[in-house]
């Protein structure tokens, strides 16, 4: 595994234009009145980790299992590295283009 500040200097920044477009996504969560405040959070951190994909799987159908588990793995030790990186600097984890990262980059 690469050190946290290679892998860093490998991920893609958001546009300006994808950052602002999110940002106005995320204010109008915000200002929604259908969520309270634990899922208006929820809802911000999955738009910028997910970058408004709306579920499914990257692996085709016919995978076997152990790619399957190891897609998975790879894909939840990419969230917990947003997760992280949301509570040191939410900022820079905004500007990130987490669905660009390659989720082996974060495998232990």
């Amino acid at each position: 595994m690469s050190s946290p500040d290679e892998v860093l200097a490998r991920l893609k920044m958001r546009s300006d234009e994808a950052l602002l477009s999110a940002r106005n996504v995320e204010s109008r969560i915000r200002a929604s009145s259908f969520l309270d405040a634990d899922g208006v959070e929820d809802a911000v951190k999955t738009l910028y980790r997910d970058g408004g994909r709306c579920g499914g799987s990257d692996w085709p159908s016919d995978a076997s299992s152990e790619e399957i588990a190891i897609q998975l793995a790879a894909e939840t030790a990419l969230n917990r590295a947003f997760d992280e990186m949301w509570e040191r600097d939410s900022e820079l984890a905004r500007r990130i283009d987490w669905p660009r990262a390659d989720p082996e980059d974060f495998l232990d």
